[in-house]
């Protein structure tokens, strides 16, 4: 577990706008998977696979690159990286 610490020479203003930015940063990232979520969906529409499957097919050479595989593949990762992001930022607790 990482421990940060924050002073403030107003600490009785800190904590609520610490949650609120933490708040907002979880809606962010909602919103920003919502939309990678879409266009995956997208995608799997449109080749009739879902993405771990395209992804397989990919992986042992299957399908032949193309920019909107590269695209197909760069929207997978940023699935990925924007639900550990979220995933960070739900973890967070705040001490007394």
């Amino acid at each position: 577990m990482t421990q940060l610490t924050l002073t403030s020479s107003q600490s009785y203003f800190l904590r609520p706008v610490i949650e609120s930015a933490i708040e907002n940063e979880i809606r962010v990232f909602e919103v920003a998977i919502r939309k990678t979520q879409w266009r995956l969906h997208q995608f799997e529409s449109q080749y009739g696979l879902s993405t771990p499957e395209f992804l397989e097919q990919y992986r042992i050479g299957d399908i032949t690159e193309t920019l909107e595989i590269d695209e197909w593949i760069g929207e997978s990762r940023m699935l990925d990286h924007l639900q550990g992001k979220l995933d960070t930022l739900r973890s967070l607790e705040i001490a007394d």
